[in-house]
């Protein structure tokens, strides 16, 4: 996983990592993490820390506001909580990495297809690594 993350690059809004309530999903599932992983809170941490240092965190008000807007439009009945999120990969020209099957839905029902889903990125790693 970490050198998937040093060779294709990841992005995140820099606010989601530094805000009061971290919505990074590492923070939002960590005792998830650690149950499946089996590994200890410390452990956790480190994974934590090591997939971070791959990651470039890119200030959200850097982001155009007519990309903000658009995708506030594109996301209004789905989840607006989205919008950092989907905005920094239009303005990337990327794929958001999603697990959120209301969001990924919700986008395929309205012609948005730059995401990847978790399932299709382990097939992938799990390529790349035979």
């Amino acid at each position: 996983m970490i050198n998937f993350c040093q060779q294709y690059g990841w992005s995140i809004c820099s606010e989601i990592l530094w805000s009061d309530t971290p919505r990074l999903p590492l923070y939002k599932h960590r005792t998830k993490i650690q149950k499946l992983t089996r590994l200890t809170g410390l452990e956790v941490e480190e994974l934590e820390m090591a997939v971070i240092k791959n990651i470039t965190f890119i200030n959200e008000g850097l982001i155009s506001k007519k990309i903000i807007s658009s995708v506030e439009k594109l996301l209004k009945d789905i989840d607006l909580a989205d919008v950092p999120f989907v905005a920094l990969t239009k303005d990337l020209n990327g794929k958001l990495w999603t697990g959120d099957k209301k969001l990924i839905d919700g986008l395929k029902s309205k012609k948005f297809n730059s995401f990847i889903t978790t399932l299709e990125l382990s097939v992938l790693l799990d390529e790349l690594e035979s």
